[in-house]
């Protein structure tokens, strides 16, 4: 096996890790937010009701994470075949470039896809809204991994060169769109891309509305306490 397949396999398996740890990762996140208690310190990162936006975190942190870890691991930049620092900053660019159209499209997937199923049948179905999640893990990942083997191809001449995009642009894009996961965790736009369709809330008003329209665990057994005191006396 010459450098080259070693190369893209190592990719390839970078991919598909990826790709089974993200769904995990947001499949857990899911539940994050109450599990550490409503947290206002993770409450940019998980979602905190059930809007599509604040189901999009599901998929753009988790793979965030992951590029990150692949980047320091040298999938990125510090694989490339041959040791030359334009070559380097190639495929540094390129990783960079199909992790920000990646997460763009997988994002994208989860609002047409959502929408449109949902607006065709005209109820929601739950084992409907995993599977969009799902497919649109996979295709930010397809995209990405189309993106981020362009090098290979490029160097020994097998396809037309490609020329990424400034390696500050997919960068900027990713950093701004986390800025605006905080932004919105707090101060949603009043539009139905942001409602909570249980309570019709915004951002952390709905599920502080959900945390304080009933009484707590220790608040429901201290009164169920009160109850059988009462009853003995």
């Amino acid at each position: 096996m010459n450098t080259v397949t070693q190369k893209l396999t190592r990719l390839k398996i970078f991919t598909a890790i990826s790709f089974i740890l993200t769904a995990a990762l947001g499949t857990a996140c899911h539940f994050a937010f109450d599990f550490f208690g409503q947290s206002r310190l993770i409450a940019p990162f998980v979602p905190v009701n059930e809007s599509t936006w604040e189901h999009l975190k599901l998929l753009f942190f988790p793979f965030l994470l992951l590029l990150v870890i692949g980047c320091f691991a040298g999938i990125a930049g510090g694989n490339a075949p041959i040791s030359n620092r334009s070559l380097k900053k190639m495929f540094l660019s390129c990783y960079w470039d199909g992790a920000a159209f990646g997460e763009l499209c997988g994002m994208a997937a989860v609002v047409v896809l959502f929408y449109g199923i949902n607006g065709i049948l005209g109820f929601n179905l739950d084992w409907v809204n995993i599977a969009i999640y799902f497919i649109a893990v996979l295709y930010a990942h397809y995209t990405f991994y189309r993106y981020a083997c362009l090098p290979y191809y490029n160097t020994f001449s097998y396809h037309k060169p490609h020329r990424p995009v400034p390696l500050i642009l997919p960068v900027f894009v990713l950093i701004f769109v986390t800025f605006l996961f905080m932004l919105f965790t707090f101060y949603p736009p009043h539009i139905g891309l942001f409602s909570d369709p249980q309570n019709g809330s915004y951002g952390l008003s709905a599920s502080l509305f959900t945390r304080y329209s009933y009484p707590s665990r220790m608040t429901a057994l201290w009164s169920e306490a009160s109850r059988v005191v009462c009853s003995i006396v």
